[in-house]
């Protein structure tokens, strides 16, 4: 029965590619957006976007007009792309350029501001779910924050280009704990010279950061670490000469292999234009091979369920004559033909992305255009369904119940599985456990409602399921 199932699922994707393939402009968003000159969309640039359990999305930038209406740097939207006029949005604000959405609902938002909502707010604050201020949450940053990760005991890491938090000395980077007051136990301190663009907590509670920054406590990290989780530099990682110049952004693979993407033309002495792939120990991925596929810069990376990759920036691609701006690469490297196949993709950076749980694309940057068409800053892709997958054809009796859950989901196979991951939206794992009999218990109840994938793997294939939390 289960192959008669797959054999469904796979004609019903045959049939819909047909009609819309993956990586195609989704003109149902925000639908008769033609730009802001023809007075919709957005005026000025997009550089963070986030999608709430209930499916709003949230934008960030330096605009200041969405659809008409004044709504300074940040815009909630219905999932279909029109405004969410029951969100606040503030007017003082310069620049958002990072959003995350904690477990609880409520938001933190990073940038380049000094006021919130009328009240002080040094680059870094927290809103709750309407938009309004959270009054029980206080930091300060002494300059603008760019990066923010969540880690799993709820404390929040930040990063940017700032030299003191709550006016401790903290070199572009520091951990607060969940009031926003500063965690002494973090001892990165002054150790780190450069900027921090980008931080990713690992599920075993290592962070790996990267920037411009080539020292940390006087030993040479070019551009790429990790950290212990008490801020300590993790020598077990050691990536060599690493990034030739800036890294802006990091993903983590499901298998714990990690994804670096910026402005670098070499690392660790090699050619690798603008991404490569480590291995958990810091040394560089060989069979992931992307150099003769992508130049340019890459600013976004997202890894989907199915373990593909997307990637957006100033990207040229040598399978297509234009400057496509959005890819999507293969788990080898190699760049996926079947997205957006002949399109031109975008006519300038794509400086953010983010996924759906439908399996569609969000992006946002400084684009006018995508595949010819007028679409200004902010656009929906087409993606591929996030149903259950599977890398062959030898299936496993599997099942997962009950689903939807308010917390606990049971995994029962006919095989006991060597792996099992859990990741968000974002591609953030959240959960990594090792089962030793044919019914594990996977607890989610400490996340919010959301729809999550997990990953089971065994000896002979990886198989991907939906797992919705109410």
């Amino acid at each position: 029965m289960l192959k008669k199932l797959l054999c469904f699922s796979f004609l019903l994707t045959a049939l819909s590619s047909v009609y819309s393939q993956a990586g195609t402009l989704d003109n149902s968003f925000n639908q008769g957006n033609t730009g802001f000159s023809n007075g919709n969309g957005l005026n000025y640039n997009v550089y963070s976007i986030a999608v709430q359990p209930d499916q709003k999305i949230l934008a960030g930038g330096f605009f200041e007009i969405y659809n008409g209406s004044t709504t300074k740097h940040l815009v909630r939207l219905n999932a279909d792309g029109t405004i969410d006029n029951n969100f606040n949005s503030d007017s003082s604000v310069i620049a958002v350029s990072e959003i995350l959405i904690q477990p609880n609902g409520k938001i933190l938002v990073g940038g380049n501001f000094t006021l919130y909502g009328g009240s002080a707010a040094d680059y870094i604050t927290r809103l709750n779910s309407n938009g309004s201020v959270d009054n029980t949450f206080n930091a300060a940053a002494s300059d603008a924050v760019e990066g923010i990760a969540l880690q799993a005991d709820g404390k929040i890491l930040v990063s940017g280009w700032f030299m003191q938090m709550n006016a401790v000395a903290s070199r572009y980077l520091a951990r607060l704990n969940t009031d926003g007051s500063t965690d002494t136990s973090f001892h990165v301190a002054n150790t780190i010279n450069g900027t921090v663009a980008s931080v990713v907590v690992q599920p075993d509670g290592k962070i790996l950061i990267g920037g411009t920054f080539i020292s940390i406590n006087g030993i040479s990290r070019k551009r790429v670490a990790r950290l212990n989780s008490d801020g300590t530099l993790d020598t077990s990682f050691d990536p060599g000469t690493a990034a030739s110049t800036w890294v802006k952004c990091i993903a983590l693979q499901p298998d714990g292999k990690i994804l670096v993407g910026g402005y670098f033309i070499s690392f660790n002495g090699n050619t690798y234009y603008s991404i490569v792939r480590l291995n958990a120990d810091g040394s560089t991925d060989n069979y992931f091979t992307p150099q003769t596929a992508v130049g340019g810069s890459i600013w976004s990376i997202v890894v989907q369920p199915d373990g593909k990759i997307l990637a957006g920036g100033n990207i040229a691609s040598s399978n297509n004559p234009n400057e496509v701006d959005l890819l999507r690469f293969n788990s080898d490297g190699t760049q996926d033909l079947s997205f957006n196949t002949g399109g031109a993709g975008s006519d300038t950076i794509i400086s953010c992305i983010a996924l759906q749980a439908d399996g569609n694309i969000l992006v946002g940057g400084d684009f006018k255009t995508y595949n010819g068409t007028g679409i200004e800053l902010m656009a929906r892709i087409i993606g591929d369904s996030p149903n259950v997958t599977h890398e062959n054809l030898s299936q496993k009796e599997m099942s997962i119940y009950p689903n939807p859950s308010t917390g606990i989901f049971t995994l029962q196979s006919d095989e006991i599985p060597q792996n099992i991951l859990v990741f968000d939206k974002t591609g953030r794992i959240i959960l990594s456990q090792t089962p030793n009999n044919n019914s594990t218990s996977i607890d989610l109840s400490k996340y919010a409602a959301d729809v999550y994938f997990i990953q089971v793997k065994y000896n002979d294939l990886i198989e991907i399921s939906k797992a919705v939390m109410k």
